[in-house]
Order: structure tokens, then sequence, then C-alpha cells
């Protein structure tokens, strides 16, 4: 690249900087001749071979743990949502979103009598109704609906369970004894499922069966819907579940941290390939070379 090429680059990097800051003076209420700073934040990527965030995607197909944690610690200590933000104040963005979470609160409950409409008085007998037949007795038992209801489900479940171990159970056997075979593994699978397909099926059918009538499957599943209110607690409750569930740990054990999925995963690598190609282009160029050409188009020195 030669001296003309490298000083249009130059030129190009200066006229970013002053776009960006007509267009901050142009949506704040400041004089034109008052002085004005502007601060962009920003966050130091370090992209050393050895740094924290890069590593060999063709080495491992999955992101080390290590880097993982790196990353949601990178990620957290970004700038949360606020209004105005003065200089670095150390927020942690999984803290801000928990507690956001934490303010929501509903203005009353959806189906409480005590201020009632005629909508919610509607909702409330439903309710009531709903919950009397899900707690009473069963015909001819001393046990719940709901008791008979989960032993019938529980049942099904074991057998579709069992049905799923035997088909895991043989092929896990046509791999140690056809090894490497992909036909005859198949093929000792198929006669598996010939002999013993219907007998697990049938047994299934049964319980699924049982469930139906004497589970009274589908009354339970009406009335539980009408139980099983979606309010906004609801959802606010399942957003804080989801955050508590999706944490990574620190190597030591000692924190934890919201996990991130950086799309793309090598992008450190990518960053790291930027950064070689750019040192390669524009290594020559010293800090003068940027502040002569920045007086020439009549900005003031400072970072874009």
């Amino acid at each position: 690249m030669d001296e003309a090429q490298a000083m249009k680059m130059v030129a190009q990097s200066a006229l970013v900087s002053q776009k960006i800051r007509e267009a901050l003076q142009a949506s704040l209420p400041v004089a034109p001749e008052q002085l004005m700073t502007v601060q962009i934040p920003g966050t130091i990527i370090d992209t050393s071979p050895n740094g924290p965030y890069v590593w060999n995607d063709r080495e491992e197909s999955d992101t080390p743990h290590r880097i993982k944690v790196n990353e949601s610690r990178l990620v957290d200590n970004m700038i949360p949502l606020s209004k105005v933000m003065m200089g670095v104040t150390s927020k942690s963005v999984a803290r801000s979103y928990a507690a956001a979470l934490d303010m929501l609160i509903p203005e009353d409950a959806p189906i409480d009598a005590a201020d009632a409409t005629s909508q919610k008085t509607v909702a409330a007998e439903r309710y009531v109704g709903a919950m009397k037949y899900l707690t009473s007795s069963a015909p001819g038992s001393s046990r719940s609906v709901i008791d008979i209801y989960v032993e019938k489900q529980q049942a099904y479940a074991e057998a579709m369970s069992k049905w799923e171990s035997a088909k895991a159970k043989c092929r896990a056997d046509a791999k140690e004894r056809f090894l490497g075979n992909v036909r005859e593994q198949q093929r000792f699978y198929d006669d598996w499922n010939q002999e013993n397909f219907r007998n697990f099926k049938d047994n299934a059918q049964a319980k699924y069966m049982d469930w139906i009538v004497n589970g009274n499957k589908y009354k339970v599943d009406y009335y539980f819907g009408i139980v099983d209110v979606s309010s906004a607690m609801k959802r606010v409750e399942a957003s804080k579940e989801a955050s508590r569930n999706l944490v990574v740990i620190d190597p030591d054990g000692s924190t934890e941290w919201q996990e991130v999925n950086l799309t793309p995963a090598n992008w450190a690598t990518l960053c790291k390939e930027k950064v070689d190609q750019w040192q390669a282009q524009n290594g020559r160029l010293s800090r003068k070379d940027y502040e002569s050409v920045e007086s020439v188009s009549g900005t003031q020195p400072g970072p874009p």
C-alpha cells in the first residue's frame, strides 16, 4: 500500500469521527460554540493466541468451558440499560435484569373475587368449580381424582420408558456385535423390532387406555387447564427460573455467571485475523498522520 492509499484511509477515519460528533451535537441541546467532549465506552478484547477468548475451532468441536466463562464475564460487564451513563459503573447486566424482574408486580390477581367485576366473577366461579373437582375423591375410592390420574400417567410413562430402553439396548448390542458394519447393525435392529415391537406397543397402549378410562385423563386435563391460569406473575417466575438455570460456573466453583452464546463461536479468532490484517496494512502510520489529516478536515484530534 502506497502513501496515497494510507492517507485516504486516514481521511475516511477522520470523516467518521466528524460525522459522529455532528450527529451528537444535532441531537443534544448544545450551543455551537460550546466545547463538548465525547467519550464512547469500549472494551479491550485480548486476541492473543493464549488469551481468554481465542481457541482453536479446528481442534475442538465445542467451545471450551474456560472460554464460555470469559465470554459470560465479558457480556455481563457490558453497560446495562439506562437513560444516562456517567463513566464506568461496574454494574452487572444479569443483576440489573433480575432487579427489573423483581419490580414487575401485577395490579391484582385475575381470579380475585375481592375486587369483583363481571368478568372476574365468572373466572373465579370456573376456578372454584375446577378446584372442587380436582380435589374430590374418585368414584369408589378414598383417593383424590388427581392421585388416580398421576398413578395412571406414571404407569404409561414407565411402559414407554421400558420400550425406549429396550430399543437403545438393542442398538448398543448391534454396534458391539457388528462394529463398523452399519448395514448389519440395521438388519439386527430390524429383526429385533419385528420380534418385540408388538409386545411393547400393546403394553403401552393398554396403559394409555387405562389412563384415559380409569384415570379420567381428558376430564382432568380440561379442569386443570382452567386452574393453570397463565398470569403475568407466572411468566415473570418462568423468566426468573430460566435465568437461574442458564449459568456457567467458574473453574474454581466460586462464582456463577449467566451463560451466553456468541455467534459465530470463533468470533475472537476472526477479530484476531482482522487485527493482524490491519497491522500489516497500516503499521507504518503514526499518530501524527491522523492528527495532520484531522487538522486539514477541520476537526479536533480525538478518538472517533
